[in-house]
């Protein structure tokens, strides 16, 4: 564990992510802010909170949630796609596109990032410059493995 681990955080985490699963958003969404106060810039917690904001119909807040992760994590492609999905929703069709294009500068094979760009915008429009991407070997603790399984599931929403 890392110096910045908050066991209480993580718990409440985990807490709010078995609620998101059974469909109790109102509860997932206290533990996952109880969680945020304990840690207050944590990337997951942060995007699963914005998970229940979408799935709670908050979309303002979900948006507000998911430009903090894309701060702390920049590169991190599946927030912008997300992001892109609700400013959709909202009918902010321009910062919609902005969102995709970024998302498709990180993840350029993503053929549902194109089509929905199609459906916003010209095709001639579009100016994506593919980039590589270098190889990158991540080891991930068991917990953590199993909360991101979750947090992939519930992504499922966007």
């Amino acid at each position: 564990l890392c110096e910045h681990h908050n066991p209480d955080a993580t718990l409440r985490s985990m807490q709010g992510m078995i609620y998101c699963r059974l469909g109790d958003y109102e509860k997932a969404a206290e533990a996952l802010v109880d969680s945020l106060r304990l840690q207050p810039d944590a990337p997951e917690v942060l995007k699963n909170l914005a998970i229940v904001s979408h799935r709670l119909g908050r979309f303002e807040e979900a948006v507000g949630l998911l430009k903090k992760v894309i701060r702390l994590r920049p590169d991190q492609g599946q927030s912008y796609y997300d992001l892109a999905k609700i400013l959709q929703l909202l009918n902010r069709n321009d910062e919609a596109i902005s969102s995709f294009r970024q998302f498709l500068n990180l993840q350029a094979d993503h053929i549902d990032s194109y089509n929905n760009l199609g459906i916003e915008c010209k095709p001639a429009s579009i100016n994506i410059k593919p980039q590589p991407k270098p190889l990158q070997i991540c080891i991930i603790d068991t917990q953590k493995r199993a909360v991101c399984g979750i947090e992939k599931q519930a992504r499922v929403a966007f």
